[in-house]
């Protein structure tokens, strides 16, 4: 309850963008801790590769706005973030590791135009169709 509250109040760290054509922004996802983002879409790109139907994913910090557009390189053949990525997270946000995990629960995505909620194994079919 106190995280969400600090939450709503400073706002996420993090956001997981799931873009259409490259600009369009369709569903987010937020966090506080980077490393969750990164963990949980590391199984898409090891099982699918990279997004079809013209969709991406790209990490936003939110506090700079520095976006980074993910791509199956990003990705061990496991699913694990890379080397590079890890670096790169590091040297956008030094203090993502201290922050505050998801619960189960609060991994899901909201659609930005209607601000519902919509589970994120609905927006992981619609990407790899």
């Amino acid at each position: 309850m106190i995280k969400q509250i600090l939450s709503k109040l400073f706002g996420f760290r993090w956001s997981l963008y799931v873009l259409r054509n490259k600009k369009e922004l369709g569903f987010v996802m937020h966090s506080q801790n980077v490393g969750d983002l990164v963990g949980y879409i590391g199984s898409w790109f090891e099982k699918k590769g990279e997004p079809h139907n013209n969709y991406s994913l790209a990490l936003n910090f939110n506090k700079t706005n520095e976006v980074i557009h993910l791509s199956q390189h990003h990705f061990k053949e496991d699913g694990f973030p890379t080397n590079e990525l890890w670096n790169k997270l590091n040297s956008i946000d030094k203090k993502w590791k201290g922050k505050p995990h998801l619960q189960m629960n609060e991994f899901f995505f909201i659609n930005v135009a209607t601000g519902e909620k919509v589970d994120s194994t609905i927006v992981k079919e619609l990407i790899y169709l």
